[in-house]
């Protein structure tokens, strides 16, 4: 009885998470015709890369080319080394999301069993951690972001720890122990291996470990944490790439100095550009300086742990909002989200007692601020929740009956895509990624701003692209797409809230293979979902 009444808020949270988890899987498969799929497009192109790299031996989307697609390089390795024992399956990603999402609650069970004596309160903070963050829609992106965001939350408690002095093998002396050292060395590690804006974090660690003279430390968790991105860039370099991923040098925020604005941006405009933009990031920013400043038990006393864990969250953040995006479909700023409140908690109760004595005109805004940030979460869990299904419909109605189009009439073909994942994942064709992230020669073109519609011609002329699956509304700042390509067919989703746009093309871009391509996409319409609007041009 006493293991169960210990663990009784755990055993209820994660009833309840796998409960609603099983309503969600079952209710998706429902609506798309027996079919499992995932909210994004974007997790197949880990699950292309893995199939391809477990049976090929290729790092890439399709199985002819090496292809630097994504930042994330243990999730694709996890992947596929689940694929190359079990065969390729639709459901590991959101298996191992699932067991992931079950060892985060764990943690943070464990961590405030030690802050707080209260069961029912306990209960309520893992059920606050659940439904106003995006729990639900991080499992069903079959993407990294829970992992990256467990190993975050043990990262930052066990630099905080060591920072403070209080590491739990060694409590009374400043020496660190080998046991705590193994564990940083391998956390930093899977930090960055997992996704690439872990060198935020883990720079904030290694700052604090020079501040406190851990200059051996410091330096061991530097070459760990770099060590995925060396491997990965001399490979990526190896084959005709750059040093990092596309992925990150197109959709990071890297400074341009040539410019006053550019200069403003990087002086710190991004940050609070993006943090505007984001006011439930805005707030949880706000409460933590306030909590910092406002709430501590003895303003000398600066590498308590509490103000510690604080500080971690408060400059991962900035130099996330500085240096990365925020804002699509909620998944880059999860694990900040998740920092976030992990540290808020954590302060409150420590400061518990000298918070009480808060009543001064400047403490007053605290109690404001968390019930606006509690507020702002929590219509953000119920919008994060209700797009779930919806976007698994969408990416069924557009992505998946691409892919299953591509399989059934240009299977090993050369195919330009601009949303890469279901297609390569379930055909074998030669992809030809126009928007860059599996392309070097589409990323070079755009990193020296000089992609436009003659590079796009040029490019596929390259690569001998017999047909060209994509949205026009993106190459528009480009000049839009070549005119001596063919326009044969156009799909239209309804209630789009995931797709990059409503509206997919279908263009011959061979101009020999247009009749086949009239002629096969006149004949998968009757496949096509009811809902899904065709237009045919002649």
């Amino acid at each position: 009885m006493a293991f169960v009444k210990r663990y009784f808020p755990f055993f209820i949270s994660s009833f309840l998470f796998l409960l609603i988890s099983t309503f969600l899987v079952f209710h998706s498969i429902s609506q798309n015709n027996g079919n499992f799929v995932y909210v994004l497009d974007d997790p197949y192109i880990h699950m292309a890369i893995a199939k391809n790299f477990s049976q090929f031996g290729v790092w890439g989307v399709d199985r002819y080319a090496f292809s630097p697609a994504s930042s994330s390089i243990l999730w694709s390795l996890l992947i596929s080394f689940f694929y190359f024992f079990l065969g390729v399956n639709d459901w590991i990603p959101l298996i191992l999301n699932i067991i992931f999402a079950l060892l985060l609650l764990y943690a943070i069970f464990e961590f405030l069993s030690r802050l707080v004596k209260s069961n029912s309160l306990i209960l309520f903070i893992l059920l606050f951690v659940i439904f106003v963050t995006p729990f639900f829609l991080l499992v069903f992106t079959g993407q990294e972001h829970l992992l990256h965001t467990l190993i975050t939350l043990l990262f930052a408690y066990k630099t905080a720890m060591l920072v403070s002095n209080k590491s739990e093998r060694n409590s009374t002396g400043n020496n660190i122990s080998p046991f705590d050292i193994v564990q940083m060395l391998f956390l930093s590690f899977l930090l960055v291996a997992i996704r690439y804006e872990g060198l935020f974090l883990l720079f904030i660690a290694c700052v604090f470990l020079l501040i406190k003279k851990q200059y051996r430390l410091a330096i061991l968790l530097a070459l760990c944490g770099v060590l995925p991105v060396l491997i990965f860039g001399f490979i990526s370099i190896a084959s005709g790439g750059y040093f990092l991923p596309n992925s990150v040098l197109l959709k990071g925020n890297l400074p341009n100095l040539s410019t006053f604005r550019g200069i403003l941006k990087f002086l710190g405009g991004f940050a609070a550009y993006q943090m505007v933009l984001n006011p439930e990031i805005l707030l949880l920013f706000l409460v933590a300086i306030s909590l910092l400043f406002f709430g501590s038990r003895s303003k000398s006393d600066f590498y308590s742990f509490p103000n510690i864990f604080v500080s971690i969250f408060i400059l991962t953040l900035l130099l996330h909002l500085q240096f990365a995006k925020v804002g699509w479909f909620y998944r880059y700023e999860a694990y900040l989200i998740f920092l976030g409140i992990f540290a808020i908690v954590q302060f409150i109760f420590l400061n518990l007692s000298q918070m009480k004595n808060a009543l001064n005109p400047r403490k007053i805004l605290l109690p404001f601020l968390l019930f606006a940030l509690i507020a702002l979460l929590a219509f953000r869990g119920y919008s994060t929740f209700k797009v779930i299904l919806p976007a698994t419909k969408n990416i069924y109605e557009q992505q998946f009956q691409m892919g299953n189009y591509i399989k059934k009439y240009f299977n090993q073909s050369v195919v330009a895509l601009n949303d890469i994942g279901y297609v390569n994942y379930i055909a074998d064709i030669r992809c030809v990624d126009l928007w860059g992230l599996a392309n070097f020669d589409v990323a070079k073109a755009k990193l020296n701003k000089i992609f436009d519609t003659r590079k796009i011609s040029e490019i596929s002329k390259k690569y001998n692209v017999t047909i060209a699956i994509l949205y026009e509304i993106w190459f528009e700042q480009y000049g839009g797409l070549p005119k001596d390509w063919q326009l044969v067919e156009k799909w239209e989703i309804k209630n789009n809230v995931v797709c990059g746009d409503k509206v997919v093309s279908f263009f011959a871009v061979d101009l020999s293979q247009t009749e086949k391509l009239k002629q096969s996409l006149k004949e998968f319409r009757t496949r096509l979902p009811k809902d899904v609007k065709v237009f045919t041009f002649e």
